[in-house]
């Protein structure tokens, strides 16, 4: 069988076809749990050992968890873990995880998204943290809150994630992320929650 021309290419130039093929990139959702793979993966052998590992870094993994409080006005939190279905073989390429936090905020019952964005950095020497709030909720003209108003939350959320992330450092691996450390990720202790 003849070698594909595409495959006779430089590495670097194949690898940025392989990127323009999967765009626009794909995003999880809890009702879209797991990304749908190009068919460019499935051509040849060649092709999916040098394409997945890519697709798989660029595409983010997005959960959601939902704080709720008790009759008792303590907190629970609620999340679905459906990246446990996702192979091993696949969770050791993402790079992007994408936390979406929602919970009524104490005092006014506001409801309240934060996402945060954790990017392992190439090599897996470290991570960049990044957070936003729902961009509905910040135009919302009745709204009572300021972003501000949220900063003990997100401090607490940021705290946990840079603890969870420095213990999941493995020495000159860096992080190594599978499902089992991003549900430590997500299991925020609530006591801490303000």
């Amino acid at each position: 069988m003849a070698q594909s021309p595409l495959l006779s290419l430089p590495k670097e130039l194949r690898e940025q076809i392989y990127i323009n093929s999967f765009l626009p990139l794909p995003t999880t959702t809890t009702k879209r749990p797991h990304p749908s793979e190009p068919p460019l993966t499935r051509v040849s052998q060649v092709m999916r050992r040098e394409s997945l590992p890519l697709f798989y870094s660029l595409t983010p993994l997005h959960t959601t968890s939902t704080l709720d409080r008790t009759s008792y006005n303590k907190a629970a939190l609620r999340y679905y873990p459906w990246y446990h279905d996702l192979p091993a073989s696949r969770f050791q390429y993402l790079k992007l995880f994408v936390l979406e936090f929602k919970f009524l905020e104490r005092y006014f019952g506001e409801p309240v998204t934060i996402t945060f964005e954790i990017k392992l950095v190439k090599g897996g020497k470290g991570w960049v943290i990044q957070y936003y709030f729902e961009e509905g909720w910040l135009r919302d003209p009745n709204r009572r809150l300021e972003p501000g108003d949220c900063e003990e939350v997100v401090g607490v959320l940021r705290g946990h994630f840079e603890g969870v992330l420095g213990e999941l450092v493995k020495g000159e691996e860096g992080v190594v992320l599978d499902a089992e450390g991003l549900d430590r990720l997500l299991e925020v202790d609530t006591e801490t929650l303000p």
